[in-house]
């Protein structure tokens, strides 16, 4: 997790790598969870003029020298299922991004469940 990361509004346009150092694109929007205010998601500009936007987890991310770095590749990011990013993802959209990644959604949060908890975007101000 981020635990380097004071201020979610600091990822805001950000690069992103994903394995191999591979350019991914630049950081968007920042998903906080409603329960603990902490990032879990980023929501990533990709494509040649930045016209896709693709939503990770940030649960094996690393944040150092100014760039996020994620374990995902480009194909996996480009073929992520589509969210509408002005709404906060649900636990069932959790769960569907999760399996996209390859990645357990009980694993990941040490949850079956997460009682209706939510995803806010989290809003930049004073910018």
């Amino acid at each position: 997790m981020l635990e380097n990361v004071s201020d979610p509004g600091e990822l805001i346009g950000v690069g992103v790598t994903g394995n191999r150092e591979t350019e991914l694109g630049t950081v968007d929007a920042v998903y906080l969870d409603t329960e603990t205010e902490r990032p879990e998601w980023v929501a990533v500009m990709t494509g040649l003029s930045g016209s896709r936007v693709s939503v990770m987890p940030l649960n094996e991310a690393e944040y150092r020298g100014g760039v996020l770095h994620l374990p995902y590749t480009r194909e996996q990011v480009r073929n992520a299922p589509h969210q509408d990013l002005d709404h906060e993802l649900s636990p069932d959209d959790e769960r569907h991004l999760f399996g996209h990644y390859g990645r357990d959604h009980t694993l990941v949060t040490g949850q079956d469940d997460r009682d209706g908890g939510r995803l806010r975007r989290y809003e930049v101000t004073g910018r």
